[in-house]
Order: structure tokens, then sequence, then C-alpha cells
């Protein structure tokens, strides 16, 4: 488990083989945030991401 911050995080991997990640955030939409298109539609925004990688 890691913390993203400013879109960067760090990991080890452990052993050789098959890995995945993944990534969840949550954001709440706001009248003047990024969102702001979906303000009064949506309370929060979640997007997810997964990575799978093998490390010989």
């Amino acid at each position: 488990m890691s913390n993203v911050i400013e879109g960067k995080a760090q990991f080890r991997v452990q052993g050789s083989g098959q890995w995945q990640m993944g990534i969840n955030t949550k954001e709440d939409v706001t009248k003047n945030g990024p969102m702001k298109a979906l303000y009064g539609k949506v309370n929060q925004v979640y997007n997810a991401a997964s990575l799978t990688f093998i490390v010989e």
C-alpha cells in the first residue's frame, strides 16, 4: 500500500512473478472546482485503474 502524492507513488516488488496493482481515487465535486460541469448532478467522482506486470 502506498500514498499518491502529486500523481506519483512508490512501491517495492518483493519477488519475481506476476504482479497486479490498482488505484482508486475519490474527488468531491464543488461549484468552482475542476469538475464544476458536474456540480448539482453528482456529489463525488470515483476513478479506478489497474496494471498487471511480470518481474523476472
